[in-house]
C-alpha cells in the first residue's frame, strides 16, 4: 500500500538551508554535491578557479597567507616594489587576519556563516593581543581582494614632490638654503622667498652657472622665467627643503657651570657670599662653657664656630639643630652702618610629567 507523500519543509528565511542527503545507497551517495563543490562556495572563496575542490584551494591559500607574514612582498601585485616598514606591516595584519578567517571557515562552514568565520577569527586574535581589527566586515573586503589573484594590491606610494627647478639647476638649492638661513630671524616667510626668488635668485644662479652656459643673463633670466613666482610656490619650496613654521620649537640651553670662567668666579663668589652673610638673620652667640658642653653631649661638631670672642662663640644658626629654638640674629662681626640682607637662592630642577 503507497503512502501519501508528505509535506515538503517550509523553505528557510535566508535562503540558504542545508539540505541533507540520505545516502540510500553508495551510487546516490556518490552523486551527491559538496558544499565545497558549489557555485556559491566558489563564489565567495575562488571565483576564477576551475570547479571543484574550494577546501583545497583555500588550504593553499592558509598555506601561502603563513608565508606572506614571514615575507610580505610575496602577497602583493608587483613582487620588485620596495615596501616601507609600515606598508610591510599593513600587509602582514591583512594576511594574519585573512589566515585565520579561512581555518574557521573550513572547519565550520556551511554550518556557520563567512561572517561568523572573520567575527571568530578577531576574536581570537584578541585573546593573543592582537587588536588591529574589530570589523568582520574588514576581512570580507580583504577576501574580494586576495581571492581572484592570490595577492593583494601593491601599496600606492606618493610620488614626492620636487621643484623643476631644483631638478634641473641643483645650485639653486645650495642658493635658497643658504639665503633661507641668513634670513631666519629677519624673519623668514614665504612672502620674502618669492622676492628673493623673483629678483635675486638668477642672477645667483647664474654667476655659479656662466662658465658652462651659452646664454646671456637676460636669456637665462627669461628661460627660468622666476617673474611669476608665487608665495604658494615659495612654500611648497620651503617645505621640500625641509624648513617649517612653528610658533614653539625645541631649543636647548646650557648654564654653561662647568665653563672656565665660572670656575675662575667661584672663590671670588664665596668670599663676597661670606661677606654679605654677616648682614643676614643667620647667627646665634653661644657663651663658652656653654658650647663646650654641646660639644661634649650633643653632638655639636668642635671648631665650626665663626667666631671666638670675649668668652663667646658665634656660630650659623643651621651648625646644631637647638640652634633654631634660640634668638636667631645678625653677626657681631657686621658693618653698623650696613643695612642686613635677605639673601635669596635659586636653582633649576627636571620635571617629568605624568610621572605618578
Amino acid at each position: 500500500m503507497t503512502q501519501p507523500p508528505t509535506a515538503a519543509p517550509p523553505p528557510h528565511p535566508r535562503g540558504n538551508e542545508i539540505i541533507e542527503y540520505p545516502p540510500h545507497n553508495e551510487e546516490i551517495a556518490n552523486r551527491v554535491e559538496s558544499w565545497w563543490d558549489t557555485r556559491p562556495c566558489k563564489n565567495l572563496f575562488s571565483p576564477t578557479s576551475p570547479k571543484g575542490g574550494t577546501d583545497i584551494i583555500i588550504s593553499s591559500m592558509i598555506d601561502l597567507l603563513h608565508n606572506g607574514t614571514k615575507d610580505p612582498k610575496k602577497l602583493i601585485e608587483n613582487t620588485e616594489s620596495e615596501l616601507t616598514y609600515y606598508q610591510g606591516k599593513s600587509i602582514e595584519i591583512k594576511a594574519t587576519y585573512l589566515r585565520m578567517a579561512y581555518v574557521f571557515a573550513l572547519e565550520h562552514m556551511p554550518l556557520k556563516t563567512w561572517g561568523w568565520c572573520c567575527e571568530r577569527a578577531i576574536k581570537m586574535l584578541e585573546t593573543v593581543g592582537r587588536d588591529d581589527v574589530t570589523c568582520s566586515q574588514t576581512l570580507t573586503k580583504w577576501n574580494r581582494e586576495f581571492r581572484k589573484n592570490r595577492t593583494f594590491r601593491s601599496p600606492i606610494t606618493k610620488k614626492k614632490y620636487s621643484p623643476s627647478l631644483l631638478d634641473k639647476h641643483p645650485e639653486a638649492k645650495a642658493i635658497i638654503c643658504k639665503w633661507a638661513g641668513d634670513n631666519l630671524n629677519a624673519p623668514l616667510s614665504c612672502e620674502s622667498l618669492a622676492v628673493f626668488v623673483r629678483e635675486n635668485l638668477a642672477k645667483e644662479l647664474y654667476e655659479k652657472i656662466k662658465d658652462d652656459c651659452t646664454l646671456t643673463l637676460d636669456e637665462f633670466t627669461d628661460s627660468l622665467n622666476l617673474t611669476k613666482f608665487s608665495v604658494s610656490s615659495a612654500s611648497r619650496y620651503l617645505k621640500h627643503l625641509g624648513f617649517r613654521y612653528s610658533t614653539r620649537r625645541k631649543s636647548y640651553y646650557n648654564d654653561k657651570h662647568e665653563s672656565d670662567e665660572n670656575k675662575a668666579y667661584r672663590i671670588k663668589y664665596i668670599n663676597k657670599y661670606q661677606e654679605y652673610e654677616k648682614d643676614a638673620y643667620r647667627w646665634v652667640q653661644v657663651p663658652e662653657e656653654e658650647a663646650i658642653m654641646l660639644e661634649n653631649e650633643q653632638g655639636l661638631l668642635p671648631g665650626v664656630a665663626a667666631h671666638y670672642y670675649d668668652g663667646m662663640r658665634e656660630y650659623r644658626v643651621d651648625s646644631h639643630p637647638s640652634f633654631s629654638e634660640r634668638n636667631v640674629g645678625l653677626s657681631v662681626r657686621r658693618d653698623p652702618n650696613v643695612s642686613p640682607k635677605v639673601i635669596c637662592g635659586q636653582d633649576e630642577t627636571a620635571v617629568k610629567q605624568f610621572t605618578f
